[in-house]
Formats: structure tokens, C-alpha cells, sequence
């Protein structure tokens, strides 16, 4: 298979079921195949897997799998991504999918992130309107969630239909954008799990949206390759990046992955003049040390600007960390501070009582 070449995919079936090839890949030999979407760039051997399970070996190729499958769809005010600084008090029309590229211990989202499986099945927890599309906005033109959403679409765009035949992506992807339109939203986002590992119909997606003039977004953890960034920097206009910590021990330990690949991307998306703003979730003893808050912004500074936004947020109890206690909000206060008097312009915190 030709490798680093995301725009050129074609289809085919499986038995009754289709999926769709990437040749964001290299084959090792005859069975080996080497996935180039994202930093760890996986071996996958024969019927495996890759880490975040979504890309899968089959008699020697990879495939894309859960195609067109999407966790969630849901309207929020773009400030809940959170972007402060890009199309403020505008709605983005938010989509999520499944699994995701690292393994935080305290994942927000783990319900649909750290899914290992082909098929979805959520062990141990429930998927509801509450856990996924809390923020979606409650009024007339609102969709509170996928099947809402999937039930405005017309017969054409179901996955498969009574005939055993199949929709093109570009299907799917102008109802997304007709449903985007019709609802005021100014921008679609690509969030909820990491969406590097769903590029392959996102970046479609992304494509339609700003074909009728819409602005596209990617909220990520910015563990991406070399090779899906420059095909992202294309066609997306902003980021949210998720810098979790200013740590190595921390990535390592705690998301099983390396900061400084998260520091070059982050770099890269700015050289490229892309609208960036850093979110740093906050855990009491882990990353909240005043060192390392200080570092943290001494890169943006150094690396970045001045003006770039920086949000600290609180964590609370979830998945594997359940055991935590809420992020003390002397510490986000404290955090602030340091930034502000570090000399960052745009600093903001988030999951807070309203009166912080």
C-alpha cells in the first residue's frame, strides 16, 4: 500500500458489512501493518487492533472501522469547547465518535473513549443525553442528540439500507452540514474523543463545511503524526489543544503517552497561523505544583504568544481516578494568578461555580 497518502481511500466489503481502507499506513511484511494516523504509530498484526481501535488488520491491510458511526451530535456555544477567542457567543455543531489514542486515567469522556472493542459495547456504563450532550442547547432549534439528529436525515443516509447497499461519506457529511446551517451554528467541531483517529471521514467532513462557509474545529490532545497534522493544518481552522500537564512523568504515568510530541504539535499548529487556545485540567497532587504551572506557561510564552488562551479546569472523581477529590478552587485561582502575573493576556477557568 502506498503509505502517507490520507486523500486517496476507496471502499470495500468485508462479508455484508463495509469499512473503509486508509493508506495513512505501511505495510512491515506480509502480515505487519504499520499505522501512520497518530504518534504511536502501531504495529498491528493480523485481525488486531491498533491502540485506540479504531483501525484494524485485515488479511494484511488496514482498515477504518465503525465507519460513519458517531457516539454523539449535539449544538453547544462554542465557548464549551472551550474557545474564548474564535467566533464568540456563536453555536458550533459538535461530533463525537469512539475510542481514543491515549488512556487517561481520569478521562472525562471514557465512556466512549476507552471502548476496546470493534462493535461499541459500553461495559459498565450507559451512554445518555446527561453524560454526552450536557451543554447542548434546550430551545426549538436545538438537537439534543444523535438519534435526534440522525432522524432529521432522509432515508438515503442511513448506513445501510434494505438493499444491502451503502452512503458515500459525502452523504452523511452534507446532512451534517445542512443540520449545522439549518440550526445557526457558524462552525462544526470535532470533539467529545480524540478526533485524529477518525480523520479519515472527518477531514471529508471538514472539507463540505467550509464549502459552504462554515469554520471547522478539532478539540484534541494533540498527539497526532507528523503526517495526519499537515493533512489536519489543511482543512481545520481552529484547536483546542488539551496540554495536560507540563510533565513527562505525568503523560507517562497518567495517559500513557509523551509531552514533548504534544509540545511539537502544539508548535506547529501555531507556525501554521491556526487559531489555538490550551486547556490544562488541574488535579489536586499531580499537576497543580506552582513549578509546574510555571512552566506550563513559560512555554506559551516562549513558543507561542502572549495572547494565546490558556483555560485551567477543574478535574473531579472519574473513571480510574475516581478516588480524587474536586481540584480546590484556591488552586485554579492560584493557577491564574500565576499566569497573569507571568505575563499572559486571555486566562480563564473552567468548571467552576458560576460565581468564580
Amino acid at each position: 500500500m502506498k503509505s502517507n497518502n490520507l486523500e486517496t481511500m476507496f471502499y470495500e466489503k468485508i462479508g455484508q458489512k463495509e469499512i473503509k481502507t486508509i493508506e495513512n499506513s505501511k505495510n512491515i511484511d506480509n502480515s505487519l501493518v504499520q499505522c501512520k494516523t497518530c504518534s504511536r504509530e502501531c504495529i498491528v498484526k493480523e485481525n488486531s487492533y491498533g491502540f485506540c481501535y479504531r483501525r484494524k488488520n485485515i488479511n494484511g491491510k488496514l482498515y477504518y472501522i465503525n465507519y460513519n458511526n458517531f457516539s454523539a451530535q449535539s449544538i453547544d456555544p462554542i465557548e464549551k469547547k472551550p474557545l474564548y477567542h474564535f467566533l464568540p457567543n456563536s453555536l458550533s455543531y459538535s461530533i463525537g465518535g469512539y475510542g481514543c489514542n491515549m488512556s487517561c486515567l481520569n478521562c472525562q469522556n471514557h465512556s466512549i473513549s476507552q471502548i476496546k472493542n470493534e462493535y461499541n459495547i459500553i461495559n459498565n456504563d450507559s451512554i445518555n443525553n446527561d453524560s454526552i450532550n450536557n451543554n447542548t442547547i434546550n430551545n426549538n432549534n436545538s438537537i439534543n442528540n444523535f438519534m435526534n439528529i440522525k432522524n432529521t436525515m432522509n432515508d438515503e443516509t442511513n448506513i445501510e439500507n434494505e438493499n444491502n447497499t451503502y452512503v458515500k461519506l459525502e452523504s452523511i457529511g452534507n446532512k451534517i452540514v445542512k443540520n449545522a446551517i439549518n440550526n445557526n451554528c457558524k462552525s462544526i467541531s470535532f470533539t467529545y474523543n480524540e478526533p485524529t483517529i477518525h480523520i479519515e471521514e472527518y477531514i471529508q467532513i471538514a472539507k463540505i463545511a467550509q464549502n459552504n462557509g462554515l469554520k471547522t474545529i478539532f478539540v484534541s490532545n494533540g498527539y497526532m503524526s507528523n503526517e495526519s497534522l499537515k493533512y489536519i493544518l489543511k482543512n481545520v481552522d481552529a484547536f483546542n489543544i488539551d496540554l495536560k500537564a507540563y510533565s513527562n512523568e505525568f503523560y507517562k504515568n497518567i495517559c500513557n503517552a509523551k509531552l514533548d510530541i504534544v509540545l511539537k504539535n502544539i508548535k506547529k499548529i501555531y507556525k501554521e497561523k491556526k487559531h489555538i487556545e490550551i486547556t490544562n485540567l488541574l488535579i489536586n497532587n499531580l499537576n497543580d505544583f506552582n513549578e509546574m504551572i510555571k512552566s506550563l506557561v513559560d512555554f506559551i510564552l516562549n513558543n507561542l504568544n502572549d495572547e494565546v488562551p490558556l483555560h485551567f479546569s477543574r478535574a473531579f472523581p472519574n473513571y480510574k481516578m475516581n478516588n480524587i477529590k474536586p481540584t480546590k478552587l484556591e488552586t485554579l485561582k492560584k493557577a491564574k494568578k500565576i499566569a497573569i502575573d507571568s505575563g499572559l493576556e486571555n486566562v480563564y477557568l473552567g468548571n467552576m461555580p458560576i460565581k468564580y
